[in-house]
């Protein structure tokens, strides 16, 4: 982030009935839907191949992998035997409103972050509901809290809908681990439960998550 400093005052008698100070900054913006397959498409181009199927035990992959990398999200607490992987559901929902090109993120679940070709407005955690049916009164309050909060927004054309599952935990698991499994050895390198924060913690736990593979398999690190 750069250019931080405190919201001016014309801008404080927008949001002054539900926030009593605010800064603003510069910063970037990535868009889950571009950023993930551009990821992909550089492994790819690095030699990597993707396959995909369902795994239900890390026993299905002993003695065919030198190493295993659990990145599978709410699936991760069930390959780990975890416990404390649960979904946060979240809601948001896509508009068009070009004329707003700021962001706004509260310090509750309130945000609106605009996009290339859309808009977020947000939202909702709520823990430990797996349902991604949408809601219409759900959608509803969310773009007349959103409205409320920022005015401007009024008159923007709902696109659509979006329910995810975050998966979350108390903390990330970030860690190796050696399982025996069929009478052989599993080396497994643990980066799971991000929560709501995966985009922004994904570059700092890929490469200690790297260092931590390098170290399992006895490779000299060049991080």
């Amino acid at each position: 982030m750069v250019n931080v400093q405190k919201v001016p005052a014309q801008l404080q008698t927008i949001f002054h009935k539900f926030y009593k100070h605010g800064c603003m900054v510069t910063t970037a913006v990535i868009e889950g839907a571009k950023y993930l397959p551009w990821l992909t498409d550089r492994f790819i181009a690095g030699g990597g191949r993707v396959v995909q199927k369902s795994v239900e035990s890390f026993d299905e992959l002993c003695g065919d992998h030198d190493l295993v990398l659990n990145c599978a999200g709410l699936g991760a607490g069930q390959l780990a035997s975890d416990p404390k992987v649960h979904p946060v559901r979240g809601h948001i929902v896509r508009v068009s409103a070009p004329w707003l090109t700021y962001f706004i993120n509260t310090d509750d679940t309130h945000y609106f972050i605009p996009h290339s070709e859309s808009a977020v407005v947000g939202g909702t955690l709520q823990p430990g509901r797996y349902d991604l049916g949408p809601e219409p009164e759900e959608s509803r309050r969310i773009m007349r809290e959103m409205e409320e909060r920022l005015p401007p927004l009024k008159g923007a054309k709902v696109l659509h809908d979006w329910i995810g599952l975050r998966p979350a935990r108390h903390s990330v698991r970030l860690e190796a681990q050696t399982l025996n499994c069929k009478g052989k050895q599993l080396k497994v390198v643990h980066n799971y439960g991000h929560g709501a924060y995966g985009v922004s913690l994904s570059w700092g736990t890929a490469l200690q998550a790297a260092q931590l593979a390098q170290h399992s398999l006895g490779v000299t690190s060049k991080l």
